[in-house]
């Protein structure tokens, strides 16, 4: 189960950390309020796939998502100097456009 977003400089949202739980059912919001960029982001993490919209914002070129499911903490993080998934700290190279490594 999804436990915990978090992410940072990801369209909308400079820094966001959702906790998540059962009792969730839907994110609500105003228009552009960033609730498509909390599914972009998911999408992003869990298959690599890069939203077509630019993703660091906030004057920055660094951008983050981690998801924690099932007490595991899964990665992506991308900038000039990485590129790159971790898995409970352990780090995998994120290689072509939607390659997730098989181990996260």
């Amino acid at each position: 189960m999804f436990e915990r977003l978090q992410l940072e400089n990801f369209q909308a949202h400079e820094e966001l950390d959702l906790d998540l739980n059962a009792s969730i059912t839907s994110v609500t919001g105003c228009s552009d309020s960033g609730k498509s960029s909390i599914l972009r982001a998911l999408r992003w993490l869990c298959t690599g796939q890069a939203p077509r919209s630019p993703m660091p914002t906030w004057g920055t070129d660094e951008v983050a998502a981690t998801l924690t499911v099932d007490g595991k903490k899964v990665e992506r993080r991308k900038g000039k100097s990485e590129n790159v998934y971790r898995l409970n700290g352990k780090e995998f190279a994120a290689v072509g456009k939607s390659d997730v490594p098989d181990e996260v």
